[in-house]
């Protein structure tokens, strides 16, 4: 048995139109904030999460061009209170996928990743035009076909630190070539957060002074200026016929970005696209809720099978309250779920560790959608079922900040 609790914060936009078969585009931003917290039976560990995307993309007549970048932070909260090196993660991802590439969009983009690596050279220039073909005087211009690069860098606990001894004023200078406006109280802020060792109050303010803001992908400029190479990583992955395949060093997952990976993969009752098997046999039959006279909501089910593993995530409808979602796995130890009928008593003060956990976060007269699964063997689950279900007053009202 092992918890996942996540408390996530979304902004989104998009904005897209379509003249088929002639053109299309789709402009997509969005920000997130993610609290996790996983317990796991050799311990607790909380994880910090912030991350800004934009992606845009357009196809004309078929020739298409998406663009998209990313900048996100992540920090291991036990571990970064004792300053390990790989507490701390800042990453900035780009890529460029182009389905067809003149020199000029090549070039184009070319220039773009070495500059953004902050190295030169990396690529050749390519000719516009090449000569023009028998008979013909005039020269052409030339299609260099599908083209694609996936770059950016990565700044860990050390590089973090260098940063952050950076004087202000040079901050300040930085920020005026790249064209940003900075907030000095969070900088001091996040410094305050280092020398003690508060995780959440670094994360908040980072996630404010680097993802929170426009024009995010130039941030990581402000860190690696100046900055010894052996503080931060470049990475690249680019294709293209001219050149073939580039590639210099890559990103090597952390130890938090594997253990969150790990835990979202195992539940990954979520979307159908994460599950490795999909077992046909595993039907939940009926899913359905009430109430007890304590106003206790109880969640009733009929399984087709006995289960091995079940999997279990309540979410509130409501957008306005900043409410925890909660998601578990439970092993059937002993049976205590089986073929045919089956009930959950979702009361906090409840001494089963599953009832508790899944009550915990729950406050009254709110509207939840519980989702559902469970597999015979392993990560093989079945179809998932959805049910909502109203809380009564026998739950907590919601507190100040949870508005």
């Amino acid at each position: 048995l092992f918890f996942r609790t996540t408390h996530r914060k979304s902004k989104n936009g998009d904005f897209s139109g379509n003249l088929n078969p002639i053109f299309r585009f789709s402009v997509n931003r969005g920000t997130q904030h993610i609290t996790t917290e996983i317990e796991l039976p050799d311990g607790s560990k909380q994880f910090f999460q912030s991350s800004k995307a934009r992606s845009n993309y357009f196809d004309f007549l078929g020739k298409g061009q998406k663009v998209t970048h990313r900048t996100s932070i992540l920090i291991d909260d036990e571990a970064f209170r004792e300053k390990l090196e790989d507490s701390f993660l800042l990453m900035s991802e780009n890529s460029i996928e182009d389905s067809y590439t003149f020199a000029s969009s090549l070039n184009r983009h070319i220039e773009q990743v070495e500059t953004d690596l902050g190295e030169s050279g990396i690529f050749p220039r390519f000719p516009d035009r090449i000569p023009g073909r028998l008979g013909h005087k005039h020269s052409r211009k030339f299609f260099y076909g599908r083209s694609s690069f996936y770059f950016g860098m990565t700044f860990k606990l050390s590089g973090l630190k260098k940063f952050l001894e950076t004087p202000w004023t040079e901050i300040e200078r930085r920020a005026q070539v790249l064209g940003l406006r900075l907030k000095q109280d969070l900088f001091e802020a996040a410094k305050i957060a280092f020398l003690i060792g508060d995780a959440r109050s670094e994360y908040e303010a980072l996630s404010k002074f680097f993802t929170n803001q426009r024009n995010s992908e130039l941030y990581p400029k402000l860190l690696m200026e100046g900055m010894p190479e052996t503080l931060f990583e470049r990475f690249l992955v680019a294709q293209n016929p001219a050149f073939g395949n580039i590639q210099i060093r890559g990103h090597t997952p952390l130890a938090m970005e594997n253990t969150l990976r790990t835990t979202s993969q195992s539940m990954g009752m979520g979307t159908e696209t994460d599950r490795t098997a999909l077992d046909p046999n595993a039907i939940i039959k009926s899913f359905h809720s009430s109430r007890d006279e304590l106003g206790r909501t109880v969640i009733h089910f009929n399984l087709a099978k006995t289960p091995e593993f079940l999997y279990f995530r309540i979410q509130p409808m409501a957008r306005r309250y900043r409410h925890d979602s909660i998601e578990v796995i439970a092993y059937n130890r002993a049976n205590r779920f089986k073929e045919g009928e089956n009930t959950l008593l979702l009361d906090p003060a409840s001494s089963d560790p599953l009832n508790k956990k899944l009550s915990s976060k729950l406050i009254s007269d709110l509207t939840y959608v519980m989702t559902m699964g469970y597999s015979q063997k392993g990560s093989q689950w079945g179809f998932g079922a959805s049910q909502r279900f109203d809380t009564a007053g026998f739950y907590p009202r919601p507190t100040q900040d949870q508005w």
